[in-house]
């Protein structure tokens, strides 16, 4: 007896109701169909069905037998799917919901992604206002406060962790010093971000309570458009405080100085993948996230873009090199040692005169 079978079979007549709509429903003959529920009992040595000329009725070991037999047809469809899943060339049409800040990070990375899986089209949906998970995508990228638990119906894999990192450009510094210290904020013009996520102040954190205080500030621009507010900084406006995945590029060659960094200030925010669910996941979504994972890290405990700069051997670039800053001129000391440094532009050479005629 093929008891895999049998079981399907004994499942859809409870499902359809008779033995004839099975038989219709599995394309089998009505005797087949009979004959395998027969040969279940049989083989279990006890009745699964009351049959009358007009109705079918579970018995009490029948009705315990049912639910058992459905958990099981369930297990053994997905570890089909499973298998069908690793075996198949991943392809078809990927859904993707993504804040407009990571989607233009990780855009640089999709050329990769697309040379491993041609097969693969992907519809990336960047709306002006992230919220939380679209049910109707394959998978939503969430950024989260650091503490925050997400809730809802999906799975969540975790991406990365982004530290908020305050910075301006070389040219506002020039002009307006840095603060040597969190309060000296309010003597600087503040770009700041407002979001569901985001408040229009910046805090800095005790250390030894958890506790977070909020900064005086001198606001001179806020948005909820991220990228207005680094295009803003990178213009010489104003002191910005942005995740630092926004914020590598800049930091690296110099268009942007961090400032503060011995300070906790703001909160930490975690970036996740987040999908329906678990069960029948198709090649092209599992692919996809393994993708993000590769390029996010997946680790919590380490920020990975500042991990990046710190790694950067102290030769790449030359130290900045700008008249002291207002917080020197107080106190005599220079003020917080910047986290990275300025590739200033080589001098130009001396033009030649032209041999007199």
């Amino acid at each position: 007896m093929d008891q895999l079978r049998s079981m399907r079979v004994f499942a859809r007549v409870i499902d359809e109701g008779s033995f004839a709509a099975a038989a219709r429903a599995l394309d089998l003959a009505p005797a087949v169909v009979t004959r395998l529920v027969a040969e279940l009992e049989s083989h279990l040595g006890a009745r699964l069905l009351n049959r009358t000329t007009r109705r079918l009725a579970l018995t009490e070991i029948g009705q315990a037998y049912l639910q058992r037999v459905r958990t099981i047809l369930t297990e053994v469809d997905e570890a089909e799917s499973l298998a069908a899943s690793q075996a198949a060339e991943p392809a078809g049409h990927l859904r993707v919901y993504i804040p407009p800040s990571i989607s233009v990070w990780l855009a640089g990375q999709l050329g990769a992604f697309r040379k491993a899986y041609p097969g693969i089209t992907l519809d990336w949906i960047s709306p002006a206002s992230a919220g939380g998970l679209d049910e109707g995508c394959d998978v939503s990228v969430l950024m989260t406060m650091h503490t925050e638990q997400l809730e809802g119906g999906f799975v969540a894999r975790p991406l990365a962790r982004t530290d908020v990192v305050i910075c301006a450009s070389p040219a506002y510094i020039a002009q307006h010093g840095q603060p040597g210290n969190a309060a000296e904020l309010s003597q600087h013009d503040c770009l700041v971000a407002v979001s569901p996520i985001s408040p229009r102040e910046w805090f800095v954190r005790n250390a030894a309570s958890g506790e977070s205080t909020p900064l005086p500030m001198r606001v001179a621009l806020t948005s909820n458009h991220v990228e207005t507010l680094k295009a803003a900084a990178l213009a010489g406006m104003g002191v910005v405080a942005l995740p630092s995945y926004m914020l590598g590029d800049a930091l690296r060659a110099g268009t942007l100085v961090r400032l503060l960094a011995d300070i906790p200030v703001q909160r930490n925010y975690v970036i996740h993948a987040a999908y329906p669910s678990r069960q029948y996941l198709p090649a092209r979504t599992r692919v996809f996230l393994d993708f993000l994972v590769s390029c996010f890290g997946g680790k919590l405990d380490r920020d990975p873009w500042l991990d990046a700069l710190a790694k950067l051997p102290a030769s790449s670039a030359k130290p900045v090199t700008k008249p002291a800053t207002k917080s020197m001129a107080k106190t005599g000391k220079p003020a917080d040692t910047l986290a990275c440094a300025v590739v200033e532009p080589a001098a130009a050479p001396p033009r030649k005169r032209p041999p007199p005629r």
